[in-house]
């Protein structure tokens, strides 16, 4: 019973290891709602990227054709 323990623990502590090595790549969604509430962006700006995001081809920046 204690070996399975001690395999069930290494097993999580490699696991929890690799994953603090190899964080998941940050979804652009909530990048984009962590800066707007930073403060870091202003809501025309993160309507614009947010339509962006959401249809890429149906946006065009201003200035541009």
């Amino acid at each position: 019973m204690v070996m399975l323990a001690f395999w069930i623990g290494l097993i999580a502590l490699v696991l929890w290891g690799l994953n603090r090595l190899f964080p998941d790549r940050a979804d652009p969604g909530r990048v984009l709602d962590a800066r707007l509430a930073a403060g870091q962006i202003d809501l025309e700006t993160y309507r614009l990227l947010r339509s962006e995001l959401s249809d890429p081809d149906a946006v065009t920046m201003k200035g541009t054709p």
